[in-house]
C-alpha cells in the first residue's frame, strides 16, 4: 500500500479517467476498497458530529474562534 507508483502510470490512469469522463480516478486500482471505506465513514461520521455541540466548539477552539453561544455554531 505504501508503495509509489511511476508518474507514467499516474499519467496514463488520469488519461484514462479523462476520456472515459469519469468523477474521479483512483490509481493504483488497490486504493480503491480504501477509498470507498473512507466515503462510507465519513457519511457515519458526518451524521453523528452534525449535531454534536461539543464536538462543534472542540473544533472551534482548534481553529482559534471558540462562540460565546450555540447558535453561532450552526
Amino acid at each position: 500500500m505504501l508503495k509509489r507508483i511511476q508518474p507514467k502510470t499516474a499519467a496514463a490512469g488520469i488519461a484514462a479517467g479523462i476520456q472515459k469522463r469519469r468523477s474521479s480516478v483512483t490509481v493504483p486500482h488497490r486504493w480503491r476498497p480504501v477509498s470507498t471505506l473512507r466515503g462510507v465513514a465519513a457519511l457515519a461520521l458526518d451524521a453523528k458530529f452534525a449535531g454534536d455541540t461539543a464536538f462543534h466548539q472542540a473544533l472551534a477552539q482548534l481553529e482559534g474562534r471558540l462562540p460565546t453561544t450555540h447558535e453561532e455554531v450552526q
